[in-house]
Order: C-alpha cells, then sequence, then structure tokens
C-alpha cells in the first residue's frame, strides 16, 4: 500500500569460517536490512578486521544479469576498480539499510570459536528486481 515494497527473503547466515565473509556483490530485491546479532564480546576483531560491511557507490548495472552480480566476485572487483567504499563498523544489534542493487561485502573479521560466538547477520530483503 502506498508503494511501500512487500517482504521477499529473510534469511540469517553464521559465518563459522573467517576472516573473509561475503565477498562484493549486489542483491536481486530493492530494499536490504542487515542486522548484527553477536555480542561485540565475541568480537575480536578492531581496525581492518571488524567483521563490519563496506557499502560502495555504485549499483549493479544494466546489462550485468544477477548471476554475474551476486556470484561472480571477480568479475565485480573489476568493475569496481579503485572505488572506495564506506565502511559501517560491526556492532551488535546495528542494522544497515541500503538499496540492495549496490554492491557491499563483509569486512574481514575475528569472532571467537564456538556456535554462539560467530558472526551472525540477519537480513531482511523488500521487493524484487526480477
Amino acid at each position: 500500500a502506498g508503494g511501500a515494497l512487500a517482504l521477499w527473503s529473510v534469511w540469517a547466515y553464521k559465518y563459522v569460517t573467517g576472516p573473509h565473509g561475503v565477498r562484493p556483490h549486489a542483491d536481486e530485491g530493492e530494499l536490504s536490512i542487515n542486522c548484527w546479532l553477536t555480542p561485540d564480546g565475541d568480537n575480536l576483531g578492531n581496525g581492518t578486521a571488524h567483521g563490519g560491511l563496506r557499502l560502495f557507490h555504485r549499483d549493479q548495472p544494466d546489462g550485468l544479469d544477477f548471476a554475474t552480480a551476486n556470484r561472480d566476485f571477480r568479475r565485480v572487483r573489476e568493475l569496481l576498480g579503485d572505488e572506495r567504499p564506506v565502511e559501517v563498523e560491526y556492532a551488535a544489534n546495528r542494522c544497515v539499510v541500503f538499496r540492495s542493487s549496490l554492491f557491499h561485502e563483509t569486512v574481514p573479521f575475528a569472532f571467537r570459536e564456538g556456535l554462539l560466538s560467530y558472526r551472525t547477520n540477519l537480513v531482511f530483503m523488500y521487493g524484487s528486481r526480477r
């Protein structure tokens, strides 16, 4: 109603290996909300390894299919070139809202070992660009 975007997809992701999460990619939705759930005390990283999110100022270009934009990390890095991202530092219970078509990636991280301590995020995606 009133131009609202319908909830299209929800998922949680627990990163049991590190130090890298998801490499640069774009998603299929219109709007993403990425929420971090792991307590700050379990985040052992700092500086360049804080486990947050890098947001690039570049959208998935027209003509680049979803599979490439979402899974071909080498091609996406080529497209980004020297693009400087905005980095949002990890903080428990922080949610980042952004256009799903923006290229983004996980900042390297170091979290305590153990099921309850692994870096965990919950993503809500609204609308679909299909």
